[in-house]
């Protein structure tokens, strides 16, 4: 009797969670005048073509909250006039397309942490990376481009392979580790000094911004946690694409897991799932990871234990 009143209570509770849960159809009814066109649900993403009160037709991808069950929207710069467009969602990738004109080329979208942006491949090209090879020390090019953020994208000028992005890319204000083994890691220090306190080992092809460019030491932020490298030990700008790799994908042992903002459980947290598995980017003391996660655009701390034990 008592298994059967669980039982009863969790299927309520479940039912009650898909309730609060947003769908595509509500999300498109936020925007008030706008006319739902076409569009894609899958899992927790949404991408639909919507038409504006003006006319204009644009893109708006979604990614569902797991706190509210609401999806964060973003949309995009309007879509070419008198070009037909649809959505299609791949389910062995899990991205959606964009198909524009007669010829229906296909553009790949996906959310970047707060934007959306094109993306040629499988994770080849995204919101500030390009991978520019796929082999076991892949090189990746870290810098600004301008289809990272689709609210902003020329639609006329979309690009047709990852050259195309590295041509224009910014790689101003980028470096990378650059140890000589692609398996050592390099320090990020909390003062420009060897005796300062270690904030983790980070290995080559982590994104770095640089704040600061000194001779011997370098002031650096690796997504928003800053330290200091040493100057020797990176590779900068376009010289980011000739360091071997040494990054590393490793898998959650449970669908979803927790990154704190801090190497410590105490301090805030949100969820990733990572279906594909996370990105390594150093290991910090005995028992954490700072990681990244890809298609999320998240990044933060991660426990050794909730990985699935690896390479690294």
């Amino acid at each position: 009797m008592m298994k059967r009143l669980i039982g009863m209570l969790l299927a309520l509770l479940l039912c009650s969670t898909a309730a609060m849960a947003d769908s595509m159809k509500e999300a498109a009814a936020r925007y008030a005048g706008y006319t739902f066109v076409q569009g894609e649900e899958a899992e927790d993403m949404i991408c639909m073509i919507m038409g504006r009160p003006d006319g204009k037709r644009v893109v708006i991808g979604g990614v569902r909250h797991t706190e509210d069950g609401e999806y964060a929207t973003q949309q995009s710069a309007p879509l070419p006039d008198g070009v037909s467009a649809r959505i299609e969602y791949a389910m062995e990738n899990k991205t959606f397309t964009l198909f524009l004109g007669e010829a229906e080329k296909g553009y790949s979208l996906a959310p970047y942490g707060e934007t959306w942006g094109v993306a040629i491949g499988d994770e080849i090209v995204g919101h500030f990376w390009v991978i520019i090879s796929r082999s076991p020390n892949s090189a990746w090019c870290f810098g600004r481009h301008p289809w990272s953020d689709m609210s902003i994208i020329d639609w006329t000028k979309l690009p047709e392979e990852r050259g195309d992005v590295l041509a224009v890319m910014d790689t101003q204000d980028w470096a990378t580790p650059a140890s000589p083994n692609y398996h050592d890691r390099v320090h990020l220090r909390a003062a420009p000094r060897k005796d300062a306190v270690s904030l983790g080992k980070y290995y080559n092809g982590t994104p770095i911004r640089v704040l600061d460019r000194g001779e011997e030491w370098t002031h650096v932020s690796i997504f928003g946690v800053e330290g200091y490298m040493m100057t020797k030990c990176l590779a900068f700008g376009s010289h980011v694409s000739l360091v071997d790799n040494g990054l590393y994908r490793q898998v959650l042992n449970e669908e979803s897991a927790e990154i704190y903002e801090w190497p410590d459980r105490s301090t805030a947290h949100t969820t990733i799932r990572a279906r594909c598995g996370i990105m390594i980017l150093a290991v910090v003391g005995d028992d954490w990871y700072h990681v990244w996660d890809i298609r999320e655009g998240k990044a933060g701390y991660l426990p050794v234990e909730d990985v699935q034990a690896g390479n690294g």
